[in-house]
């Protein structure tokens, strides 16, 4: 009888644990994410010829762009963006389009 409770606690417990750990896995890094955002901004102002002008403050307004598009864009399309090629998909056409809004 005792043994039988004991097995119970056990399964009831691991039953509860599992959940927990699966939504650990779930965890985003916001602020890892945005700053991967806006180094992948800056390297494309700065790769493009016709942004020479923007380069002096392309970091203040990758902020700014980051700051405006991050909310409309999902955690996977922004964890696809790397500094090291140039923008693509969603969050090319979201940068590209709030480029313009975040001053000179």
């Amino acid at each position: 009888m005792r043994m039988v409770s004991w097995v119970a606690a056990v399964v009831v417990a691991s039953g509860m644990v599992g959940p927990l750990a699966a939504q650990d896995a779930i965890v985003v890094d916001v602020d890892g994410l945005k700053r991967q955002l806006t180094d992948a901004c800056v390297v494309e102002i700065w790769r493009r010829p016709e942004m020479t002008e923007a380069r002096d403050t392309a970091v203040r307004r990758c902020q700014c762009v980051t700051n405006k598009v991050f909310k409309d864009l999902k955690p996977e399309e922004v964890a696809t963006v790397s500094y090291t090629r140039p923008l693509v998909g969603p969050a090319r056409n979201a940068v590209l389009a709030a480029l313009p809004t975040c001053g000179a």
